[in-house]
C-alpha cells in the first residue's frame, strides 16, 4: 500500500498496489472488507471522498469516480499522463489533480539534456468526469507530485523547482521558480498551505518559504 488511507463515517478507504491494483472499503470497527473496486493499475496517492463519491487516479493513466455506498463505478476517464503522489482535491464541483510526465521526449541534439513529456494539472467535472481543462506550462518540470490546494478561486501546486498558481478556470496566475536560489536547486513535492494572503511551502533544500498570494 503506497497511499494513505482515508476515513469517512466509520469506513476506511484504502488502495492496493500490484499490476491490477484496487480500492477497498473496510469497516473501522471489525476490519471486515465492505467492498472492493478493481482498477486498471495501482493507486499511489490518497483518494478523495466527497459527497459519497471517491475519486482516485491510477498509475495506469485512468481516473475513477466510485460510489462509496456500494463500490460501483460512477465514471472512468483515460488521460495521457500517469498519476503519482498527487492526491485529488474537490472544490466547487470540480476535481483537481497533478500528473507526471510519461516518457522521455526524443532528443535530436546529443549535447542537449534529456527532456521529458510535460506534466499537468487536470480539472474534471466531478459529476460526469469530463475534462474541463489541463494546464502544463511548468517550464523545466517533469512531474507534479504535490497535491493541489484550492483557495479563493486559485489552484496552488508545488512543481519541480517552485510553486505555480492556476485559476480554477485553468489560466496561469503566477509561477515562482526557486531554481538558482541555492547551489542545490530545490524541488517542491509537498502541498502548499494558504492562509492570511500567503502561500507556505516546504522544499527539498530544507527551507520553508512564505509567498504572497498576489
Amino acid at each position: 500500500m503506497n497511499s494513505s488511507p482515508v476515513l469517512v463515517d466509520d469506513v476506511v478507504y484504502t488502495t492496493e498496489t500490484g499490476d491490477h491494483g484496487g480500492i477497498c472499503a473496510v469497516d473501522t470497527n471489525t476490519g471486515e472488507r465492505i467492498w472492493k473496486f478493481d482498477t486498471d493499475g495501482y493507486v499511489s496517492s490518497a483518494p478523495a471522498v466527497v459527497d459519497g463519491i471517491l475519486y482516485a487516479g491510477m498509475w495506469g493513466k485512468w481516473f475513477y469516480a466510485v460510489d462509496v455506498a456500494n463500490g460501483s463505478k460512477r465514471w472512468k476517464v483515460d488521460v495521457a499522463h500517469r498519476f503519482s503522489s498527487s492526491s485529488p482535491v474537490v472544490a466547487d464541483g470540480r476535481v483537481f489533480v497533478g500528473t507526471v510526465g510519461d516518457s522521455p521526449l526524443v532528443v535530436t541534439d546529443p549535447e542537449d539534456e534529456e527532456q521529458f513529456e510535460a506534466c499537468a494539472v487536470l480539472a474534471f467535472d466531478a459529476k460526469t468526469g469530463d475534462e474541463l481543462w489541463h494546464y502544463d506550462d511548468f517550464g523545466e518540470c517533469n512531474s507534479v507530485e504535490s497535491s493541489p490546494t484550492v483557495a479563493d478561486g486559485v489552484v496552488y501546486v508545488g512543481c519541480r523547482h517552485g510553486v505555480s498558481a492556476v485559476t480554477v478556470d485553468g489560466e496561469n496566475a503566477w509561477r515562482l521558480n526557486f531554481k538558482g536560489e541555492r547551489e542545490d536547486d530545490p524541488y517542491v513535492d509537498s502541498s502548499p498551505a494558504v492562509a492570511g494572503g500567503r502561500v507556505f511551502t516546504g522544499a527539498s533544500d530544507g527551507q520553508l518559504r512564505a509567498i504572497s498570494e498576489k
